[in-house]
């Protein structure tokens, strides 16, 4: 990965977990790529499938939902998503 895109998805991460902490109503600081959406966030199996409704919106588009099974972490998801949508998460920053 370059440098441009390297700076481009730290800038997509970054307006990503702003878009979670603010629509489950967290504090910003808790919302990191290492943060577990259990045991981290509190946030329980429906909330999981709210964000992932939120992202499919998003992207305008289904997401491999067999893929997911692997996410545990704001960080996973993020580069869950990214696979998808990296452009138009950088151009909304």
């Amino acid at each position: 990965m370059s440098g441009d895109d390297e700076s481009s998805k730290d800038a997509g991460f970054e307006t990503f977990r702003a878009v979670i902490a603010e629509y489950f109503e967290l504090p910003l600081e808790i919302v990191t790529k290492w943060a577990c959406f259990d045991d981290d966030l509190g946030l329980d199996s429906l909330a999981f499938l709210e964000c992932l409704v939120m992202l499919e919106e998003a992207a305008g588009h289904e997401l491999d939902l067999e893929s997911i099974a692997t996410v545990r972490t704001i960080g996973d998801l993020f580069n869950f998503y990214w696979q998808f949508s990296g452009d138009e998460i950088a151009q909304s920053s």
